[in-house]
């Protein structure tokens, strides 16, 4: 059965659109209320333990947040992660996520580097928001978003990288037998002093 939202977005195709965004909560997924509707991208945003009180624990909140990914094909799948690889809340404007830059004259420039983990193929959109320091506690300021830089993620297909492998198969291999070895020479002379 098609879902109210497959209902929607077709009411609005109608209209004229060509793009539309969802937010598309755990509870929905659960119980399959985007049953019908095909995503071209997908995002991740977070997994906080706001929805206890449905899912039970983190676990089954983590398995409903996932259908998103699994029970929908997209051609484009983003999850945001940290430097340890954990995943993170885009709109995490902590400390630790944030560059600074120095106050520049007009003309002036700077260079920045990011280093972006994709943990799937495919293509992805990168986007830099810049927020103007206020001028004091009363202002406020802008942001200012990139155009988006488009990045193409290759599917990992190298099994043996740096050569390694056959090192990493037979140097265990070795010892093991070389321990074999040893325990079944020892045990043989044991058996030659008992039947002497």
């Amino acid at each position: 059965a098609e879902s109210y939202h497959a209902w929607q977005i077709g009411v609005f195709r109608d209209a004229g659109a060509d793009h539309a965004a969802l937010e598309v909560s755990s509870h929905a997924l659960d119980q399959d209320r985007v049953a019908g509707v095909v995503f071209d991208t997908v995002l991740f945003t977070n997994l906080s333990r706001d929805h206890l009180d449905y899912h039970g624990d983190m676990h089954a909140y983590a398995e409903a947040k996932a259908r998103l990914f699994h029970d929908y094909p997209a051609k484009h799948r983003i999850i945001n992660l940290d430097s340890e690889g954990d995943v993170v809340d885009p709109e995490d404007w902590s400390p630790e996520r944030t560059q600074y830059v120095t106050p520049m004259a007009a003309g002036e420039s700077v260079r920045l580097s990011w280093r972006v983990n994709a943990i799937l193929e495919g293509d992805y959109m990168v986007y830099m928001v810049v927020v103007p320091e206020p001028d004091g506690t009363d202002a406020t300021s802008h942001p200012v978003a990139s155009p988006g830089i488009h990045l193409t993620v290759d599917p990992f297909t190298r099994l043996n990288p740096g050569g390694v492998l056959p090192l990493v198969i037979a140097i265990p291999t070795l010892l093991m037998a070389a321990v074999g070895f040893v325990m079944w020479r020892q045990r043989r002379r044991i058996n030659q002093v008992d039947t002497e």
